[in-house]
């Protein structure tokens, strides 16, 4: 990934880690915001908004990204788990059950 992506990539998980999810946010959006990510970067970014959301207790954006960067790659396991869970943590029981 070039380096520009490695630093907003870098940016938004340190303000997660540091709790600050609005700045997190306000970084991914303007990250994802740019028409010339590569579907790596956009998937990258999707995935890691996800986590922003689910920090902010935003769950179904959580799901709406995770669906997003899935329709970018199908087969990442990791994505179809985290979605998953989210599907159960937002009670969507029988959603998260035909993740299986």
């Amino acid at each position: 990934m070039p380096k520009m992506t490695n630093r907003y990539l870098t940016a938004i998980a340190a303000r997660l880690r540091s709790r600050d999810a609005r700045g997190a946010l306000m970084v991914a959006n303007e990250f994802l915001a740019s028409p010339d990510l590569a579907i790596s970067e956009r998937f990258a970014g999707l995935m890691l908004r996800s986590r922003v959301h689910e920090a902010l207790a935003n769950l179904p954006e959580a799901i709406e990204d995770i669906e997003a960067a899935l329709a970018l790659d199908t087969r990442d396991s990791r994505a179809h788990n985290e979605l998953g869970i989210l599907c159960v943590d937002s009670r969507q029981l029988e959603r998260a059950n035909s993740r299986v």
